[in-house]
């Protein structure tokens, strides 16, 4: 899969102690669909699955995550499609969220 940006979206810091999950302002026409949140990461990646509701914006656990560390990641559904949301007039196929811990 091709991590080639054409436009992020920084979504937010991420407390890896208190911030059980993130969003993804893309909002889903159906339940029960599988989506991965895929990034780079070290020498691999990191892949964080989640299961839409419909209506509601896609919510992925952060326990995979480590702190201190920025994630600039894509979602795909259940067939491999990239996600893309749009916010207004602007379309984001890429989301950053920067892990942070607050002690």
């Amino acid at each position: 899969m091709s991590f080639c940006c054409n436009n992020t979206l920084w979504l937010d810091n991420i407390d890896t102690l208190q911030d059980s999950t993130f969003t993804v302002p893309y909002v889903a026409n159906v339940s029960g669909q599988s989506y991965t949140f895929i990034a780079p990461y070290q020498r691999g990646q990191i892949e964080i699955q989640t299961t839409s509701v419909s209506g509601q914006k896609l919510a992925f656990q952060t326990e995979k995550l480590n702190p201190f560390y920025r994630y600039i990641g894509k979602v795909y559904d259940n067939q491999g499609n990239e996600i893309v949301a749009t916010i207004g007039s602007d379309s984001y196929n890429c989301f950053l969220i920067n892990t942070i811990r607050k002690y």
